[in-house]
Order: C-alpha cells, then structure tokens, then sequence
C-alpha cells in the first residue's frame, strides 16, 4: 500500500513539475496625443463592443442549439425506453456532456486583440504588462518577460 502512495505521489509530482509557468498579459493603454487620433480610438471601441456582442450572440446560440439537441436525445432515449418497457436510468442532464462551444467562447481574445492594433494604429501608446499567474518560479537577476514593461507597442 505504501508503495502504491508513493508512486501516485511519484507521478502526480512529475506531473506538476513538466508543467511551465502560466503568465497573463494585460495592456496599459495611453489615448493617441492628436483629436483625430482619439476619435479613431473611440471608433476602435465601438468596433469591440460590437465584435464582443456578435460573439456573445454566437455564443448564446450554439449553447441554446447544443441543449436543444441534447433534450431531443434525451426524448428520444425516454421514448425508446418506454417502447421496450425499460425504466429510464439516465435524466435529462446525461445528454448535456460533450456539447462544447468553446470556439465560439474565444471572441473575447479575438476581439481584444483586434482592439489593441487598433488602438495603436490611431497613434495610441500599448504597453503590454506580462506576469506569471501560476508555477511560477523565482525572478534571475537580469532576466525580463519578452514584451515587459519597457516594450510598448507603437504602430
């Protein structure tokens, strides 16, 4: 039993050390200096809202058709099961798994960073800010995330 314990500690600990560090990157965003400048980045954001809503609505739409399909599974599972006089075993919720609409879930990156090259094409100044979130291992003297704080982006 002990050796078991310590081959599962074994394997879960190989497991966390292959995993790298997680770094987020978040912008710092100074308005473009020109009025012309500011009201094309105005337009920038109104063209990510827009961009965030059409996702969120494509989103929305592919969940309300994959739980669609999923209750119409579950229907006929029940219909079938009453046929050949089977009890029903499974709920509605068994037909759920496996529907993703995770590539719909991916506007918000997209439409961000379409936003930022926007924004820098309008002469707006983007300073990227890079951090480790997670399995983060401590800082070497000299050593700088690619795209730190003294890498600003100017289109």
């Amino acid at each position: 039993m002990k050796s078991v314990f310590l081959s599962v500690m074994a394997v879960g600990c190989a497991a966390v050390a292959a995993c790298g560090p997680v770094y987020k990157t978040s912008y710092e965003l100074t308005p473009p200096q020109t009025a012309e400048g500011r009201m094309c980045a105005t337009q920038c954001q109104q063209i990510k809202s827009a961009c965030q809503n059409t996702g969120y609505e494509r989103y929305q739409r592919c969940r309300s058709d994959k739980l669609a399909y999923a209750d119409h599974k579950y229907n006929e599972y029940r219909v079938q099961q009453l046929l050949l006089k089977k009890p029903i075993k499974k709920s509605r919720r068994s037909f759920y798994g496996g529907y993703s609409c995770n590539q719909e879930r991916t506007y918000k990156k997209t439409c961000e960073s379409d936003f930022i090259g926007c924004f820098a094409t309008c002469g707006g100044k983007v300073t990227p800010r890079t951090v480790c979130t997670a399995n983060c291992e401590p800082a070497q003297p000299g050593h700088q995330i690619s795209g730190g704080p003294t890498t600003p982006l100017m289109r």
